[in-house]
């Protein structure tokens, strides 16, 4: 997927309370969390999430039958724009992660790997290297056992997802990556090796000191129809276990060494069978040089086994489908298939299948490969596995939940275990087959594990990265807490968020009991900034909420137990819960984490030693305080702010905040906005709390002001700690048709200008922050304003804020967004310090060249410049019209005649200035363009298979921080030194438009923008609607701010001096 296209469907996404699409998928993921963080642009948040329930997310991104699994269960499947491409979110987050190129670590909560309980160096052995392997290996690793060893008798890992599906659908790097990360928890893989290879049983394992093995060799055995024996390749017959493999050792470089060619496919080929495999055989064929494919199988469309995916892609591809046809004979002439014989199949009214031998068809063939599955038929295999029983199928009894055979030490699972179907089903059994594993390892040594999964999450250096703040004498674990508003209603409220992780919160706004207030309703309605916008990810939403309803005495005594209850508390985030108590973690659902090593030595098994106290003393030196701010207000009376600011201290707050800037209702009565505008009463409250209490307080200060900067001196002079900006901006949000307003209060229809925010507000808020920090340097800012993300966050810390309050977001979503924040600012902390990655804009990669997702070739680099350098040398407009039908009637382009001296005189310059024609260098993506687009493309791939470019990938090594990783403190201001006023910027140094034309849709927005709004600097051509920018640009950058393709247009330096059209001359010469 396109960057664009992910921002769509992220947006579409709901998000939705107890997810179907979560529970529609094998492995468990979090699949709302992760959507979260793709929406939020946190990449590797997205990653984590998904590699911690699935170690081979990307290779299930691109191959899951999401439509049959968590695409099935969305709930917008009901609705006209149908389900979110789960699967593509899923592959294209976990690519970005792949470019990342960064480590998986242990996870931080292990003592040192000498440190570990002899349980967990007892020796394992998984069999077979394909994905119910790599997934059950990767989470023991990750549960802490460090001696793991996978024998796999191939030369190559990944098994079915290597060797059987396409390079096109799965490339080998992406099951190289992951089976790397696996092997950066200190894995190994031993090749060449396997169950009856070289005498290799699970006895000799059990005599080798094995405490548990994994079988995880799949079905090796093609299931073939009698009347394909004796058939050979060489006559024209292939299995799909003889085909795939050679398509994808010819086609995944690095798979092996061999450099062996694609099999040699020719004229008409028939693939029997309609599941996956039949569709991949069928794709694989016409690439292989088929002319044509039919796909034959016995019943019917509705009953094909794939899944849409895949049939629509064969569809594409021009296969044929033919159903209701079952093999009956292979017709052989000179020892080579020439065709065969099918019957027609029917279905009788009670729903069996019968073969109809009188209705006989015969299709001509020159290959035929069949697809009919897998079997497990070596007996040499089945005797290695003595002594585990064997159900009628042939294959190991399992226990489906558990994964164990009928040897309690010997686990199974993938498509030898028999209940798996799908790579992702494959995954699912090693992942539970482990935990079950571990809790049987553990019994040995006296251990009691919890039968339900308990498994520990995917770790980097990244989770490693302090994220923690110090400011006016508090620590805070994140920066990231509740804003004083409606997710800190109540005393409970606050308490769920600082469970969730939530750094500080400041309660909803209270008063002294002659000040309290009541609502009104309807108050609080969602933005129209944002458009026909409806359900999460609103843009900005209009309060005429005013403070708290609940008493002082409620706050104060709320307060005074949060505190209680929450002295110190672990870092927030998942994976980063309290590790207190029973320190486990559910798996993907977001209870407490541990390592299966934690659980147990918690409930005191005997792998409590020494390693117990150093495992508290981290615990304890991870903790940090969450900071509770108690928000309070009241008229400009110095007995009253003396008063409830003392009543807040004693219940034990951290801190205040001093709402001087609430827009509505609190104003009309002397508090609020009507303190908060005028410096001298700013000035005097702040002294009179200066005077009151001994803890920090912050004055909030309201953006409805002339200078804000201003009321931030006079809480600085009155002796605030710092400020709070800012508050909500005063907007009337709309008008019905009726004139009516919403939202509209009792049968008067009456509203009031509401309080404005979410991200509309964001360019107010940070303009607000930067002001006072560049006026202030050092004062401490908690900024508010549309901060819903972990990138929104950091550019509030580079404006100068200090820590960040939520409020619109959470609105949007929960206080779950909470896990999403702190992995996002953790990882753009990372980042900085990789020197490889310096060309990304936080966590996004630089954009590639692509059309729909996937990149394009330049078609001038495939051309060739020496093609049209005949046309730039021409002498005169007949010279060069010669040369142009030269190029065009060889590449079979419709050749357009200037239609006089002009027009000919126009094209000539235009070719020679630009080296380019319409139709020839510069091809559009629509019409017979494109299909000459497509052609250019296909005949340089063919020349590049002719060259045999394959060739082995080189061993990338992960990118490791050659800076130093900045802290908070460093990234807090950062950004100020490129702030001013209009007069530090220069007016020498231009920038000009340059557009990607082989991105470039065709749709002509920058033209019109530039035409009807700009300096008719864009030249848009009739024929091929290419838009071409002309020497008149001035830079202002409008048609970049409406084109629909993310960087389809840059803005370059200008290499000439700019001349302004002034329209008439100038009397004077300006001053400089």
């Amino acid at each position: 997927m396109a960057l664009k296209s992910v921002a769509a469907a992220v947006l579409r996404c709901l998000k939705c309370a107890d997810a179907p699409c979560q529970k529609s998928c094998p492995t468990n993921l979090d699949i709302k969390s992760f959507i979260t963080s793709i929406a939020n642009k946190n990449y590797y948040g997205a990653a984590k999430m998904i590699l911690s329930d699935n170690p081979l997310g990307l290779t299930c991104g691109m191959v899951c039958p999401t439509s049959d699994l968590c695409v099935g269960g969305c709930n917008l499947y009901a609705t006209e724009e149908g389900p979110i491409n789960i699967g593509g979110l899923q592959q294209f987050a976990t690519e970005v992660f792949k470019a990342m190129n960064i480590p998986q670590i242990r996870n931080p909560s292990l003592p040192p790997l000498e440190d570990m309980p002899e349980a967990y160096q007892v020796k394992i052995a998984l069999l077979g290297a394909g994905p119910a392997s790599l997934s059950c290996a990767s989470f023991l690793a990750r549960l802490g056992y460090s001696n793991i060893t996978i024998f796999e008798k191939q030369e190559y890992l990944g098994g079915l997802s290597m060797s059987e599906i396409p390079q096109f659908r799965l490339p080998y790097d992406v099951v190289n990556f992951e089976a790397k990360l696996m092997k950066d928890l200190g894995v190994k893989i031993i090749f060449r090796k396997g169950l009856a290879v070289d005498g290799m049983t699970l006895r000799t394992l059990k005599d080798d000191g094995y405490k548990a093995v994994f079988i995880g060799i799949g079905l090796p055995e093609p299931n073939r129809d009698s009347i394909f024996q004796g058939l050979t390749t060489n006559q024209g017959f292939y299995t799909s276990k003889d085909f795939l493999p050679l398509v994808a050792m010819a086609s995944k470089p690095g798979m092996c060494a061999c450099h062996s060619p694609l099999p040699s496919i020719h004229g008409t080929v028939i693939v029997l069978g309609a599941g996956d495999t039949a569709f991949d055989c069928a794709t694989s064929a016409l690439r292989c040089g088929a002319r044509r494919v039919f796909v034959v199988f016995r019943k019917g469309f509705t009953h094909i086994r794939a899944v849409p995916e895949e049939m629509e892609l064969a569809k594409e591809e021009k296969c044929e489908f033919l159903p209701f046809l079952s093999p009956r004979k292979v017709v052989l002439k000179g020892g080579q298939i020439v065709a065969m014989e099918f019957v027609r199949t029917e279905q009788d009214s009670d729903g069996s299948w019968r073969e109809d031998e009188d209705q006989l068809v015969r299709l001509k063939a020159d290959v035929v490969i069949s697809a009919f599955g897998s079997i497990l038929s070596d007996n040499k295999v089945r005797e290695a596995m003595a002594p585990i029983k064997f159900n009628r199928w042939g294959l190991p009894e399992v226990d489906p939940e558990t994964m164990q055979t009928s040897e309690p030490w010997v686990f199974a699972g993938g498509d030898i275990g028999g209940i798996a179907n799908t790579t992702v089903e494959s995954v699912n059994d090693g992942k539970q087959a482990s935990w079950y594993m571990h809790r049987y390892i553990q019994s040995l040594y006296g251990v009691a594990v919890s039968t339900v999964p308990e498994l520990p999450l995917f770790y980097t250096p990244i989770d490693l990265v302090d994220i923690s703040v110090e400011m006016a004498g508090l620590k805070f674990p994140n920066p990231f807490g509740l804003a004083s508003a409606t997710p800190a209603t109540s005393s409970s409220m606050i308490r769920r968020a600082f469970e969730a992780g939530w750094g500080f919160a400041v309660t909803k706004t209270f008063s002294l009991d002659k000040d309290i207030v009541t609502n009104v309703s309807p108050r609080i309605v969602r933005g129209t900034t944002s458009g026909p916008l409806y359900g999460p990810g609103q843009g900005s939403f209009l309060n005429i909420e005013l403070i708290s309803e609940k008493t002082a005495a409620y706050w104060c005594k709320s307060i005074t137990e949060l505190k209680a209850d929450f002295p110190k508390h672990a870092f927030g985030g998942k994976g980063e819960k309290p590790l207190s108590g029973d320190i486990c973690h559910s798996d993907g659902q977001g209870g407490t984490e541990s390592a299966g090593l934690l659980c147990s030595l918690a409930q005191g098994g005997a792998a409590a030693s020494p390693t117990t106290g150093k495992i508290a003393a981290w615990m304890e030196e991870k903790r940090e305080q969450q900071v509770l701010i108690a928000s309070i207000m009241c008229s400009y009376s110095k007995e009253d702010w003396t008063e409830l600011s003392k009543m807040a201290e004693v219940a034990g707050a951290d801190a205040l905040e001093l709402n001087l800037s609430c827009p509505h209702g609190m104003g009309e009565r002397g508090m609020g906005l009507a303190c908060g505008q005028d410096p001298e009463l700013v000035r005097n409250i702040c002294r009179w709390v200066r005077q009151a209490v001994h803890i920090p307080f912050f004055a909030k200060l309201t953006p409805n002001v002339t200078d804000i900067v201003k009321i931030a001196m006079a809480a600085q002079e009155g002796g605030a700690d710092g400020v709070t900006a800012t508050n909500t901006v005063s907007g009337l949000m709309g008008l019905r048709a009726d004139s009516t307003p919403w939202p509209a209060v009792g049968r008067g229809l009456r509203t009031t200008y509401g309080g404005v925010s979410g991200n509309a507000i964001r360019p107010i808020a940070l303009r607000a922050v930067s002001a006072i920090a560049r006026a202030l340097p050092g004062f401490p800012i908690l900024a508010t304003g549309g901060i819903d993300s972990a990138e929104a966050g950091l550019q509030f810390l580079h404006s100068g804020a200090s820590v960040l309050q939520v409020c619109s977001a959470i609105q949007n979503q929960d206080f779950t967004v909470i896990d999403d924040y702190c992995t996002g600012l953790r990882a753009l902390l990372y980042l900085k310090s990789i020197e490889e990655l310096e060309d990304w804009d936080g966590q996004s990669p630089a954009t590639m060249c692509h059309q729909k997702g996937k990149p394009v070739p330049r078609i001038a680099d495939l051309m060739g410049k020496e093609q049209i350098w005949p046309i730039r040398t021409a002498s005169s407009v007949v010279a060069c019209r010669k040369e142009i039908i030269k190029i065009l009637t060889k590449t079979k382009q419709p050749v357009p005649y200037p239609k006089n001296e002009d027009e000919g005189a126009e094209m000539a310059s235009r070719i020679s200035h630009s080296m380019t024609f319409p139709g020839f260098e510069k091809l559009p993506s629509f019409g017979p363009y494109l299909e000459q687009r497509k052609k250019i493309i296909a005949e340089n791939k063919i020349r590049l298979k002719a060259q045999n470019m394959a060739a082995e990938l080189p061993e990338k090594n992960h990118f490791i921080p050659k800076k130093p990783i900045p802290a908070i403190k460093d990234v807090i201001g950062k950004a100020l030194q490129y702030i001013g006023t209009y007069g530090d910027l220069c007016n020498t140094e231009q920038v000009v438009a340059l557009i990607d034309e082989e991105m470039c849709i065709n749709c002509g927005k920058c033209y019109m923008t530039c035409n009807d709004s700009g300096y008719q600097a864009i030249q848009f051509d009739p024929a091929t609607h290419l838009p071409t920018v002309t020497a008149s640009c001035t830079g202002c950058t409008l048609c970049l701010s409406v084109c629909p393709v993310i960087d389809c247009i840059r803005m370059v330096a200008r290499t000439t001096p700019y001349e302004p059209r002034r329209g008439l001359p100038l009397a004077l010469s300006p001053a400089h």
